[in-house]
């Protein structure tokens, strides 16, 4: 993601009056990870990280209202945030258990990787998602789930009934998603 793209993002989170800010990662650099989270402070946004594959070892400078999730949640109003760090690997009962005590309903999971067979086609048309997470909301079907690395699969869907799957992978897509977790309403935001 560039500045650019990064900077138009938070200030259409700040002018929607969002909640929460999410990034899925690939940050690309310890610095650009605490620029953009920098940011999201000093607009006033809460904010919630997690690495990416291009990622390694990011530590925030911005404690006070931003946070890197590490196989770890948060509650934010009657919502749950469970973050995942994809350097260590659980799979979907390890998964399962870390989430246990969270109602499905207020449960919002926030990966880098996508579940495979969801939003996660590459250009050869072969799905490259992670099968855990796929399992894992087969089985927990969390409120949302979000999402990048596979930028081909930008988008979003519904799955399971009661389950929104929120691919913002953001390098050459110029958009983002603004979601209303009350009705699972999602609006599309032109980042240009």
């Amino acid at each position: 993601m560039s500045w650019e793209k990064a900077k138009k993002a938070i200030n259409e989170a700040k002018n929607r009056d969002v909640d929460v800010f999410v990034s899925t990662g690939d940050f690309l650099s310890n610095d650009f990870a605490n620029r953009v989270a920098q940011e999201v402070h000093n607009n006033g946004l809460k904010g919630l990280f997690v690495e990416g594959n291009w990622d390694h070892n990011i530590t925030l400078d911005v404690q006070e209202n931003v946070r890197l999730l590490k196989y770890q949640h948060v509650k934010i109003g009657k919502y749950y945030f469970f973050g995942m760090d994809e350097k260590i690997y659980y799979d979907w009962e390890d998964i399962l258990s870390f989430t246990s005590s969270i109602s499905s309903d207020k449960l919002i999971f926030l990966t880098h990787e996508p579940p495979k067979g969801f939003l996660d086609k590459i250009w050869n048309g072969t799905h490259i998602g992670n099968i855990d997470y796929a399992e894992f909301i087969k089985r927990k079907r969390p409120l949302l789930h979000c999402f990048g690395h596979v930028h081909e699969g930008n988008g979003f869907k519904k799955v399971f009934e009661n389950t929104l799957l929120v691919n913002a992978a953001v390098a050459d897509i110029p958009k983002a998603y603004v979601v209303d977790l009350r009705n699972l309403e999602i609006e599309t935001v032109k980042l240009r």
